[in-house]
């Protein structure tokens, strides 16, 4: 935790998520399990069923190469060489 309003939002499963700041600025920060890497934001208000789901969207979207933009390469790739699926 980086600041002193920081606070862990219990029950966020695969991830660390950290409730920040204080009123209209406040915010949940969900980071990998180390803590490392911020994964995304969300709204100060949701819940930590929401905060799974999200999670669990963002590590299919990983798993599936989403996050570096590998699908959307083999795509061009495959247009280039004229080869449609």
């Amino acid at each position: 935790m980086h600041e002193a309003t920081d606070t862990i939002v219990h029950g966020v499963d695969g991830a660390l998520a950290l409730r920040r700041g204080i009123a209209d600025l406040a915010r949940i920060d969900v980071f990998d399990e180390d803590g490392d890497i911020l994964l995304f934001s969300a709204p100060a208000d949701w819940l930590p069923g929401q905060i799974n789901v999200a999670v669990q969207a963002y590590q299919r979207g990983v798993s599936h190469g989403e996050l570096h933009g590998e699908r959307k390469a083999r795509y061009a790739i495959r247009r280039a060489l004229g080869i449609h699926q």
